[in-house]
């Protein structure tokens, strides 16, 4: 079957300023609430045809990536397979830490690849400002090696959603009980890395994302 790369993605959302200690950057970051994964609207419309006659919910996720025809014939006998990867949402705001997919044999669902969640207890309120917000992701991109001169006149985005910190990237779907934060995820405007997730609450880094890991499927 097909290689399925699987990226922790970032959409985002924003707070007013508040005073702080830390030292904040005023320099080009803005927010976006939704990521253009550039699905066409056609095959949308089959995803959420193909979901909805599998009796699976459909108003909560912006699809990401749509493959609704990989033909795959072993000993003898032709398959055709689907694959729907979607980001939740929540509350109205996405879940940053994992985006997850539907695999489907024939037009049937065969299983759920990362996590899928029912509801979550936090409420929608962010505390950090966007001008700390682009500090803390200077600090981080120059504390791995990045060289800072390259980023500190180029624009990053930020969005406002939920972590879960007991997810785990090892296995392929996650079976666990979440332990969700309020989180941003930062990355430059124009290209998916590097990315950086920060908790809400004290600005801490959670993840450092050079690129997508690659699953096989």
């Amino acid at each position: 079957m097909m290689k399925i790369y699987y990226i922790v993605f970032a959409l985002f959302v924003f707070s007013s300023c508040k005073k702080s200690g830390v030292a904040i950057d005023n320099g080009c970051i803005s927010e976006i609430k939704r990521q253009s994964f550039g699905v066409t609207a056609a095959d949308s419309i089959a995803a959420v045809q193909l979901l909805t006659q599998n009796h699976l919910p459909t108003n909560d996720l912006q699809f990401e990536y749509i493959r609704l025809h990989d033909t795959v014939t072993t000993n003898g006998t032709t398959n055709v397979y689907q694959y729907i990867f979607a980001v939740e949402y929540l509350n109205g705001l996405p879940v940053l830490s994992y985006d997850f997919g539907y695999t489907f044999k024939n037009n049937v669902f065969q299983q759920v690849t990362g996590a899928r969640y029912d509801a979550i207890t936090l409420n929608t309120h962010s505390t950090q400002s966007l001008p700390r917000l682009r500090e803390l992701y200077m600090t981080e991109v120059s504390k791995n090696g990045t060289t800072i001169v390259n980023f500190k006149d180029s624009c990053v985005v930020a969005q406002f959603g939920y972590y879960d910190m007991n997810v785990d990237f090892n296995v392929l779907t996650n079976d666990h009980t979440p332990n969700f934060v309020k989180a941003w995820s930062v990355k430059p405007k124009h290209a998916w890395y590097p990315q950086v997730i920060f908790r809400d609450d004290d600005g801490k880094t959670i993840i450092y994302n050079t690129g997508p890991v690659l699953l096989n499927q």
